[in-house]
């Protein structure tokens, strides 16, 4: 499929509404200004929107064995600015279990 070469011509009016001629490769087309404008809106709020946030590693020890009736403990790392993903794989790695505790780990905004 070869390129698509996009040529606003004109602006001109139809029963009060603003439109533009849109030429594609041979194509001619009437669009909307208004919905042009709406279109080049959306597109760029969603270029500033992030995927990435501030998340945090909430850690909870839950003692057994011989440490059995020890209360648990809940420990938060520092924030890092990640995506939701790549903050469940960083708090895996802090997670652990031996004989006497367990550490579970959730990403939390």
């Amino acid at each position: 499929m070869g390129m698509v070469y996009i040529k606003f011509t004109n602006k001109f009016l139809v029963n009060n509404e603003k439109y533009i001629y849109l030429r594609l490769t041979n194509q001619k087309k009437l669009i909307n200004m208004k919905k042009v404008l709406l279109f080049v809106a959306v597109v760029t709020a969603t270029s500033f929107a992030s995927c990435k946030k501030d998340y945090t590693c909430k850690c909870t020890t839950t003692y057994s064995g011989s440490f059995a009736g020890t209360p648990s403990s809940t420990v938060d790392s520092g924030k890092f600015k990640t995506t939701k993903k790549k903050a469940k794989t960083i708090c895996d790695v802090y997670e652990s279990s031996d004989s006497n505790s367990t550490t579970t780990c959730e990403a939390v905004k």
